[in-house]
């Protein structure tokens, strides 16, 4: 059979470690050095080595891999083999260094968490405070998996990371609370990638009028008098339809003026190669009425049919990996993760698994195993079915203080298309000010026209 199976005469030792699969494909586990490997130094790289030199006494899951992981990481290089047999070269980014450069098995950094906030408890306002909550840092290069993945513990307390980081965090949270999500890498057109929101909708604008139209429904019915029709006159309506005509006109000229200034404009030379994670929500659990895709660097919540992410190369939660074999865009991408024609999965689900004929797919299907062995126990076939290691990572933690500044570092500004928003941290600002939104005439936001506060915990109230 194509699919090894672990049985308690395969189980590795600490004394037999394998050779540790990193992000850049080679065989070595430590971090990435810039002096060897041509990485640049990012910032998560600095803050994880002065991690280790800080902790004196780290968790021994940071340093080290236990006997259940190292016979994981065994099992998953003997999967990335096969699939390279199978399906041609193809590089998998399954087992990523940590901070202490142990690699882990990408499921394995995934820790489920429920923190006593109410505001994280739904997936909408969980992702608009971790968006605001973190500071985003895009990867360098961006056509290259990071170097180190850190533990989501980490990531929360440092209030910084790249879209791995961000993402890997919120499916730690969303999955504490309920909910079916998953991590999912692949390919993202420029400003998602660079968060670049110059030419979007403000989406704070979007929950006020949702806010207030919830404040105008009527709580119970009542008896409204039917009016006559208003009398409609063909003047105004040719004014009105001269006025929209005029307005779509400006606009066509405002975002042509705009392109010389937008660097978004500006050709890509990294177009259809920017790496990029974000978060898949399925439908069922938490009455989540249909699949859905999060930004983690911005919150925004995009249908799985209407999405601007251009490819998906790998999902996965804290039980399993699944690898895409599907030619399309992640539009068009079939959520079925257990048909070989779809997805590959590395875990193999004894539930999950089994198809209308009774056998698994993909490569670690049932059907695989030999026939001397097929009139085994079905107890016995689960109990050597390798299941998934608990998460290395910490409990992540937010402290209170931290919670109630929202932002990094207390203020955070972001630019929507003709439109500023500011947010601050509460009791940072003299006037106990919040939040401050200028609307903007022109696209380069230089002629305002209205600026609307929002005001919190004022001492004249």
């Amino acid at each position: 059979g194509l699919r090894p199976r672990a049985t308690s005469g395969s189980r590795t030792t600490a004394e037999q470690k394998p050779a540790p699969i990193c992000s850049s494909g080679s065989s070595s586990g430590a971090m990435g050095d810039p002096d060897s490997g041509g990485q640049p130094v990012t910032q998560k790289m600095i803050r994880c080595r002065r991690l280790v030199a800080e902790v004196a006494n780290p968790s021994k899951g940071y340093t080290s891999n236990s006997p259940k992981e190292e016979l994981l990481l065994e099992h998953v290089r003997e999967f990335e083999e096969q699939f390279v047999n199978v399906y041609g070269n193809r590089f998998l980014f399954l087992c990523p260094p940590n901070e202490y450069g142990v690699p882990k098995f990408l499921p394995t950094t995934i820790r489920p968490t429920h923190l006593a906030f109410k505001e994280l408890y739904e997936h909408k306002p969980c992702a608009q405070f971790l968006s605001n909550f973190l500071n985003y840092e895009e990867l360098n290069p961006p056509s290259r998996y990071p170097t180190v993945m850190p533990a989501p513990a980490s990531v929360l307390k440092w209030q910084a990371g790249d879209c791995f980081d961000l993402s890997i965090a919120m499916c730690s949270l969303l999955v504490g609370v309920g909910y079916d999500c998953y991590c999912v890498s692949g390919f993202a057109p420029r400003f998602i990638t660079t968060r670049n929101e110059a030419r979007s909708a403000c989406p704070h604008l979007e929950w006020e009028n949702e806010e207030t139209k919830a404040e105008a429904e009527p709580d119970e019915e009542e008896f409204v008098i039917p009016k006559k029709a208003p009398l409609r006159s063909e003047y105004e309506a040719a004014k009105r339809a001269a006025e929209v005509a005029d307005k779509e006109r400006m606009l066509e000229e405002e975002l042509k003026s705009d392109s010389e200034d937008d660097p978004s404009s500006d050709e890509d030379e990294f177009e259809n190669q920017r790496i990029h994670c974000w978060i898949l929500v399925r439908k069922g659990s938490r009455e989540v009425p249909e699949d859905i895709y999060i930004e983690p660097t911005t919150g925004r919540i995009y249908p799985v049919t209407r999405c601007p992410y251009l490819k998906i190369d790998l999902i996965w939660n804290h039980k399993n990996l699944w690898v895409n074999m599907q030619i399309c865009s992640a539009s068009q991408v079939q959520l079925d993760f257990y048909n070989s024609r779809c997805f590959e999965y590395v875990m193999m689900d004894p539930d999950a698994g089994m198809g209308d004929d009774g056998n698994g797919s993909g490569l670690f299907a049932v059907g695989d195993i030999d026939p001397d062995e097929s009139e085994v126990n079905p107890a016995e076939q689960a109990a050597q079915i390798l299941d998934m290691p608990p998460a290395w990572s910490d409990r992540p933690e937010i402290t209170r203080e931290a919670f109630h500044a929202r932002c990094h570092q207390g203020e955070r500004t972001t630019f929507y298309h003709k439109c500023k928003v500011e947010l601050y941290a509460p009791y940072t600002q003299d006037d106990g000010l919040i939040q401050r939104i200028t609307l903007y005439k022109d696209v380069r936001r230089q002629i305002p026209l209205e600026i609307r506060e929002r005001f919190k915990h004022r001492k004249d109230k």
